[in-house]
């Protein structure tokens, strides 16, 4: 209202009123009404919508889901996780699942086949046309989507504009949008732009569901709402697949394990573990699998165990590296490592039984402080396989020729080995026995000696003269007969 209580313009609002009014008593008798309340803003454009309780309820609409407790339909979504954790893939295997009517990842089926759209950039032709071509064949069917590729901005009016007639021309049902050249933007910028395709998507009638990056980096675990604050979809996600990896990628595997997070403002709420094989570079493959919670309790664990060994086998391997060029003993080595007595032997004991370490040359474990050397893998072996009758013959000519040989060494002595045995020696026996002496032994062994047992029967007398005693000679203690009456008499 003015302030005089004029309303401005005010037959041009009552005439709109009117044509609106008219225009839906129109459309009801068509149709045979909606029941649906319609409201007109005519207070001058505010920007608040005001209701009732009862209207609110009255307006409130049931759920219409694209695929049952994972998206709604006219309800922006976001893929969102970190760098390089399979978004686009999944992007791909949603779209196709929901044009198709099938099941995404295999396991959430679609409640009918939708009309879907996907756009992205240019630069990401190649690697959706091999993520379309796998899935294809995963499924024995082609994903019916309707691509679009562009290297403009997306949120150019005339980029807006050719995107509203291409969801019209194609009656759009969902549209993802995995946009690439969004991705170096500041985050404001970016969440910005993504707001405005996420508004020109609703506008057209078309669900979007917008892949979304994270701003920061997050160790291998199941994310949650949390981890949106740092992504750019924050402000406008009203339900939401989050993506992380449960374990780091072992490159040349072709298995990649997933963390998928889903959750919403419809409630739906779930954690599943995702396991990926994509295949070699030779042969490309597209195989997911679900699993629940449970099962991957005792993977957890035992992921946890494999990663300790890991850091504890890097902390050896490292000491080892540091001490190279010296003597690399069991002690050196634990104190390098900064280790307590029980991990360090638990891991040394592990490395051992695996090969990894082993005694260096000319070291042996008997010796009070033995030498070890690390060992980075295993020698190949490169000998040719052979059959049994090629090995079996191979031994019976390595026999043969060993038995020649050792004939040959007996018959054939050298004229040195003849000249030795034809020379006189004395026997063996007899050189042992009597042993080499010198002059000095000898004639001390020819000298006329004493016997020996004579001597041992001899008392040994000192060669310092004897005292007398001052009383008198001691007399020589003589054996007492008689017992103790002898004595006394």
């Amino acid at each position: 209202m003015a302030a005089g209580g004029d309303f401005p313009q005010f037959d041009y609002y009552v005439e709109l009123l009117r044509r609106r009014l008219a225009e839906r008593e129109q459309a009801e008798q068509q149709v045979g009404g909606s029941g649906e309340i319609v409201r007109l803003e005519v207070g001058g454009g505010s920007p608040f919508q005001e209701f009732t309780t009862e209207e609110l309820l009255a307006e409130q609409q049931p759920d219409e889901w694209l695929i049952p407790g994972v998206l709604l339909r006219h309800e922006p979504g976001v893929i969102c996780g970190p760098s390089k954790c399979l978004k686009s893939s999944i992007a791909v295997d949603l779209g196709g699942a929901l044009a198709t009517g099938g099941k995404f990842l295999g396991e959430f089926a679609a409640k009918r086949a939708f009309r879907v759209g996907f756009v992205s950039g240019t630069c990401k032709r190649r690697a959706l046309t091999d993520l379309a071509h796998r899935w294809g064949e995963s499924r024995d069917e082609k994903p019916q989507l309707v691509w679009s590729l562009t290297g403009d901005d997306l949120t150019e009016a005339k980029s807006l504009l050719h995107l509203r007639k291409w969801i019209a021309q194609h009656q759009l049902e969902v549209v993802l949008i995995d946009p690439q050249q969004l991705s170096s933007l500041p985050k404001r910028a970016q969440a910005t732009q993504l707001q405005t395709l996420v508004r020109c998507c609703l506008q057209s009638g078309a669900t979007p569901i917008v892949c979304c990056e994270t701003r920061k980096q997050i160790r291998p675990r199941a994310m949650d709402v949390a981890d949106m604050a740092s992504a750019a979809c924050d402000g406008f996600a009203r339900q939401w697949l989050l993506l992380n990896r449960r374990q780091t990628y072992q490159p040349g595997s072709g298995e990649h394990r997933l963390w998928l997070t889903i959750g919403g403002d419809a409630g739906q709420d779930g954690l599943w573990g995702v396991d990926v094989r994509v295949g070699d570079f030779e042969r490309r493959a597209w195989t997911t699998t679900v699993r629940d919670t449970c099962s991957l309790r005792d993977e957890a664990a035992a992921h946890e165990v494999e990663s300790l060994h890991e850091r504890l086998e890097s902390k050896v391997r490292l000491a080892f590296t540091n001490l190279a060029g010296g003597k690399i003993t069991k002690t050196k080595v634990r104190d390098q490592c900064g280790m307590n007595g029980v991990k360090f032997a638990a891991a040394w004991d592990r490395l051992v039984a695996a090969g990894k370490i082993k005694l260096a040359p000319g070291s042996t474990g008997a010796s009070l402080y033995p030498q070890y050397q690390w060992i980075e893998s295993a020698e190949p072996n490169n000998e040719p396989v052979r059959s049994e009758a090629s090995v079996a013959a191979t031994k019976d000519n390595n026999a043969v020729q060993s038995d020649r040989g050792s004939k040959e060494t007996t018959a054939v002595p050298t004229d040195r080995t003849t000249e030795k045995a034809n020379v006189p020696r004395p026997d063996r026996e007899v050189e042992k026995s009597q042993p080499v002496r010198s002059d000095r032994t000898a004639e001390k062994t020819n000298a006329a000696r004493p016997d020996r047992a004579a001597e041992k029967s001899k008392p040994v007398r000192s060669t310092q003269p004897r005292q007398e005693n001052k009383c008198g000679p001691v007399p020589s203690p003589e054996p007492q007969r008689g017992g103790a009456k002898a004595a006394q008499g």
